[in-house]
């Protein structure tokens, strides 16, 4: 997003703790948000599958994570001139046998899930701020991920660093349509929205990735407009990937 003289239209550290202490006043694994996002328990929501996978997201992380790391050894081996073998895509029984049962530890994991939506909705270059102009910055990705570490620690004794939400929600082994991250994302915007903030995200990101689309379709569930900075082709891959990943009705 294109910024002009921005840090000088952004609030205190000391406003920002204040914010968030009226928007998640008793941190954010309290009895309040886990009624909103998990009524049912996180092991009967969707949100399971970030920590938990199934046999099939499992392999398929592992074709993934075997294909990436070939192209680096490639790319490693051009440089060195040194020949390099690829690693083999293991077949699905071999893989899937290492995919053993965890145990769901719900405040650690929706901890971890919250915090990551909400560096999406805080952090990439998008913007919350208050209906006279003034920013709500948490700082950069990784000042966003330390903001939110130290803010779990002050209710919470769980061991987070600014690494654990380096990069929101980009850093999780899921496909964005296998997860309601739009539960989490109109949860917080009906709160920024209680308390007279806005949003606006970030105009340079091209192509959209799908959580931000998800983003898109939840402020506007709750504001009723769309964020500033969306396109017609924003409402157009928007409304598409409903289509194909959603059964809800799409926005006219």
């Amino acid at each position: 997003m294109k910024k002009t003289k921005l840090n000088e239209r952004w609030v205190s550290e000391k406003k920002v703790w204040k914010m968030f202490l009226k928007l998640f006043p008793n941190g954010l694994t309290s009895k309040e948000i886990f009624k909103a996002l998990i009524p049912n328990g996180l092991k009967n929501s969707t949100f399971v599958l970030c920590y938990h996978p199934t046999d099939e997201i499992y392999y398929r992380q592992h074709i993934e994570c075997t294909k990436n790391t070939s192209h680096l050894d490639v790319l490693c081996s051009e440089k060195l001139n040194e020949p390099v073998k690829p690693k083999p895509i293991l077949d699905y029984e071999t893989v899937i046998k290492e995919n053993k049962p965890t145990r769901i530890q719900t405040k650690l994991e929706m901890a971890q899930i919250l915090g990551d939506c909400i560096w999406d909705v805080f952090s990439g270059n998008n913007e919350v701020f208050s209906n006279n102009g003034w920013i709500y910055h948490l700082g950069s990705w990784r000042g966003t991920g330390s903001f939110l570490s130290d803010y779990i620690k002050k209710f919470d004794s769980l061991h987070f660093d600014y690494m654990n939400f380096y990069m929101g929600t980009q850093g999780m082994n899921v496909y964005p349509k296998e997860v309601e991250f739009e539960k989490i994302y109109l949860y917080i915007f009906k709160l920024l929205k209680k308390n007279k903030l806005d949003w606006a995200i970030d105009d340079d990101e091209d192509p959209r990735e799908a959580n931000t689309l998800k983003m898109i379709k939840s402020y506007y569930d709750v504001y009723g407009k769309y964020p500033k900075n969306t396109t017609e082709k924003d409402i157009r891959r928007l409304q598409l990937y409903y289509k194909l990943f959603r059964t809800k009705q799409l926005l006219k």
